[in-house]
């Protein structure tokens, strides 16, 4: 199946004709700071390990930030979700606390409330949901700075898989999971899809899952790819179903008060950058998967489970 890409940079550029120009005044607060050399220093909550496919985006993003700026504008990346989880993070972006951030399309729904109605319609159809969220990008930019949030770039979806140390939970259909416990995020839209399988869902972190195995708490654990070959559960997971039932793309953010404090040229580099970004970050999904899908076909047992 095609990604394609959701970019927001045609309403920022609008938007910025209408804000006084930056008067290079940009004031060092507690999303920024400058060196000896005068440069603004922002920092960038990324959530995953920095070999992640989207980390390596973010990385990238950053990179080119300074490069267009002529290193006026440098970007320090915080791995490993350093700054907090997306609901903390989401939250210092509004207040100014951090400059950027890049967060799930679900975990921003649950900042905005305003997007919910729209994302429960969408957001359990891979097929449509690219789509769908990028021919409504106006409603959704303008809901999002209202709640002081500006995305500049929605990176490509990852696969998501279950998992579970056990044969007894190895299945071919979803509707194989009515009644188990299924470990997950705190996320309404994603236990609510899997409460239409009749599973149960736990919130559990990601550091409990072999004792909460162990103990019965639950039977399996969902996640993202990508976070699931980097993260701790990879070595006693032997059955892994790699699924495509929902759909959650990641979400380049920027502060509405780091966003007031940069030029219109600035702005429209950050558009850029988050553009190509975008670009480089399905290149690094797409090979980070087909590189680890052979490895688990080796070592694990694996099949794929259809949503149907």
């Amino acid at each position: 199946m095609k990604l394609v890409p959701i970019l927001f940079s045609a309403l920022f550029l609008l938007t910025s004709c209408f804000l006084q120009k930056n008067k290079n005044h940009a004031r060092t607060s507690e999303f920024s700071e400058k060196n000896g050399s005068g440069a603004m220093i922002l920092r960038f909550a990324e959530g995953s390990h920095a070999t992640h496919p989207s980390a390596l985006a973010s990385e990238h993003f950053s990179n080119l930030v300074e490069e267009k700026t002529g290193g006026k504008i440098r970007i320090k990346v915080y791995y490993d979700g350093e700054l907090g989880n997306s609901a903390e993070v989401l939250e210092q972006l509004k207040f100014g606390g951090i400059a950027l951030g890049r967060v799930g399309y679900i975990e921003l729904n649950d900042s905005v409330p305003a997007l919910k109605p729209f994302s429960e319609k969408i957001i359990s159809n891979p097929l449509v949901c690219r789509s769908e969220i990028l021919r409504n990008k106006d409603f959704i930019t303008e809901k999002c700075l209202a709640e002081k949030l500006y995305p500049l770039s929605v990176f490509y979806s990852d696969k998501r898989c279950f998992y579970s140390d056990s044969w007894k939970f190895f299945f071919d259909s979803m509707r194989s999971f009515k009644g188990l416990k299924i470990g997950t995020s705190p996320s309404s839209l994603i236990q609510n899809e899997l409460k239409k399988y009749g599973a149960d869902c736990v919130e559990i972190s990601g550091t409990d899952t072999y004792q909460s195995m162990q103990k019965g708490f639950i039977s399996v654990r969902e996640g993202e790819f990508s976070d699931f070959i980097l993260g701790d559960d990879y070595p006693f997971a032997n059955y892994i179903m790699i699924s495509e039932y929902i759909s959650n793309p990641s979400v380049l953010v920027i502060s509405n008060e780091v966003w007031n404090h940069l030029s219109i040229e600035q702005r429209k580099i950050f558009i850029d950058c988050a553009i190509e970004s975008a670009e480089y970050q399905q290149k690094m999904t797409e090979r980070f998967y087909t590189a680890y899908l052979k490895t688990i076909q080796k070592n694990k047992h694996t099949l794929y489970l259809q949503k149907y």
